[in-house]
């Protein structure tokens, strides 16, 4: 095959899929123009769904307000009427009060009228008890009496060992005479070492 059969050939091979090329892009065209149709229908569909439902929506808001409305005008009334039954019972009590005061100045004024309430009553007179002499404590100040001597630390020390025979640890001595643990073991060891007290491990014993 010469150079010119196969130029030939090549411009055939490239007109028939331009043919094939248009046929394809009108098909897709007319695809695409009915698949928009049908996109346009349902839209159309839609819109009159929304439409119907937003009168469906209208009606129900509508009712609602109307039972709203009902009820504002229910609860209206009932609070009139407790208004009204406040008032009526103030001044039924205002009433009440008026009278009473009235009936308690009517007897204020009996009373004052009597001539034997202004004159005293023998019963009412009465004669004093003796009053007996009673002996006055005297106390000593407290500047004047003796005060203890106050303990040392030491003596403290020596004091809770001899009031716990079974034996007592450092530690514990620490809360009631309320020194730190480091004091008191020197205290102690220096007992100890006085030969006032006798220690077995950690444990301190009277003598």
């Amino acid at each position: 095959m010469t150079k010119a059969d196969e130029m030939k050939s090549l411009a055939k091979d490239i007109i028939a899929s331009h043919k094939d090329r248009e046929k394809w892009n009108s098909s897709f065209a007319a695809d695409c123009k009915k698949e928009r149709k049908e996109r346009v229908k349902e839209n159309i569909e839609l819109i009159k769904g929304f439409t119907g439902e937003s009168k469906e929506r209208a009606a129900e808001i509508a009712g609602l307000l109307e039972g709203f409305s009902g009820e504002d005008k229910e609860r209206a009334a009932e609070i009139a009427g407790l208004i009204a039954g406040f008032k009526k019972e103030r001044e039924e009590a205002a009433s009440a009060w008026k009278e009473l005061l009235t009936k308690m100045s009517a007897k204020e004024k009996k009373i004052s009228l009597k001539p034997e309430a202004m004159e005293p009553k023998e019963e009412e007179v009465s004669v004093p008890e003796p009053i007996e002499p009673k002996v006055k404590e005297v106390s000593i100040p407290e500047a004047l009496q003796p005060k203890k001597r106050e303990l040392s630390l030491e003596e403290k020390i020596l004091e809770f060992i001899e009031k716990h025979p079974e034996g007592v640890k450092v530690g514990e001595m620490e809360g009631p005479l309320g020194t730190v643990k480091m004091i008191l073991g020197r205290v102690a060891k220096k007992l100890l070492d006085e030969g006032k007290v006798r220690k077995e491990e950690n444990l301190y014993f009277p003598l």
